[in-house]
């Protein structure tokens, strides 16, 4: 869960997006490059602001086509959310700017058609979109924002894998250029200069795109923002903590509750072992502590055999369902101390009768 918190802020909790109401709008409601020039001149507190477009179109392999979502976008958005490179370059300043036909895809991608990030760098891709052809260049491969977190979504059944589009990326002047009656717009990103003035941003990008159209009051613009979104995820995902925390607590007083029945058995029938250990010598806190000693050294092994157990399943769980495995050291240490708490609270009660025993008794027990 903390993983999936994390991959969310990558996307970064200072970022919006400004879109239209479709129901609503009309055509001369669209928001264009030079609504992004002028909001990003008079916006104050605006960090950046990029207007991305996208396309669906195929892939065209020697055997078959696969569909992609074919995004455009430009230098502002790779400054806003500063995907990692994995192999190859960025888009240059030139390419943005003259619509070169180089692509950019994710490893996902890479590893699947060309064995492996550095082999997809410089190879040649067809891409057709409504019969229209480009043929451009893969210059880099990089891991998309929330790239983890939509790998593990996209590749959760093998079955789904050629059914759910591939992402490629180019710039957004490419777009516009090759395919200008298929390219559509995703609304306008905007990042503020902190996480506290997203909110002021966004009224006034909005206020400005209606002065610019005449629609105000019409409820043409809508704006979302990153950080609300991660607001309401991590709500959730602390009920689901809560929910799952009661489950394991329960799991462990149940298993406790096993420990000591066990322990309860053991004791009795070593009734004559402690009585003779108590006759030459043994003193109260020695028998005390042996039984604790034995039921921490149960719960400890019963702990480590889980862990192992996690791991394997978590390793073949990674392999079928393609999904990154996080193994936390400290989630680790915390469950090792819990196997140990489980052992010495719940193998009180079995020492305290073994320790409390009459040794005359205990010789005598049959």
């Amino acid at each position: 869960m903390i993983l999936i918190l994390g991959e969310f802020e990558e996307l970064g909790a200072s970022s919006s997006t400004i879109s239209l109401n479709f129901s609503k709008a009309s055509d001369s409601d669209r928001i264009n490059q030079d609504d992004v020039e002028a909001l990003g001149k008079q916006i104050k507190n605006l960090k950046y602001i990029s207007r991305p477009v996208y396309t669906f179109g195929n892939y065209q392999t020697e055997f078959e086509d696969h569909l992609i979502f074919f995004m455009g976008i430009d230098s502002s958005f790779m400054q806003m959310y500063t995907p990692e490179l994995v192999a190859g370059r960025f888009f240059t300043p030139v390419e943005y700017e003259d619509g070169l036909p180089s692509i950019i895809i994710d490893p996902m991608t890479a590893k699947r058609f060309f064995v492996s990030t550095e082999h997809a760098i410089g190879q040649e891709v067809k891409i057709e979109v409504e019969h229209q052809i480009l043929k451009g260049k893969i210059v880099g491969v990089i891991n998309y924002p929330g790239g983890d977190l939509m790998n593990t979504m996209l590749t959760g059944s093998g079955t789904m894998t050629d059914e759910i589009p591939l992402f490629f990326y180019t710039t957004a002047r490419t777009i516009q250029h090759y395919f200008p009656n298929n390219s559509r717009s995703m609304g306008i990103m905007l990042m503020a200069e902190g996480p506290n003035l997203i909110d002021q941003v966004n009224a006034q990008a909005i206020q400005l795109l209606e002065l610019r159209h005449d629609n105000a009051g019409l409820g043409i613009y809508s704006s979302q923002n990153m950080g609300d979104m991660l607001e309401q995820i991590e709500n959730i995902m602390n009920v689901v903590t809560i929910v799952i925390s009661v489950i394991a607590a329960i799991s462990l007083v149940v298993g406790g509750i096993g420990v000591m029945n066990i322990m309860l058995v053991s004791v009795t029938e070593r009734y004559r072992e402690i009585g003779i250990r108590k006759a030459i010598g043994a003193m109260m806190n020695d028998i005390l502590i042996q039984f604790l000693t034995e039921a921490t050294f149960l719960t400890l092994f019963g702990g480590f055999c889980g862990l192992l157990l996690g791991v394997i399943l978590s390793r073949i769980a990674s392999a079928i369902l393609k999904f990154r495995v996080v193994l936390s050291i400290r989630w680790i240490a915390i469950a090792i101390i819990f196997s140990i708490l489980i052992g010495l609270i719940f193998g009180i009660a079995p020492a305290r009768k073994a320790a409390r025993l009459n040794p005359i008794d205990a010789l005598r027990y049959e």
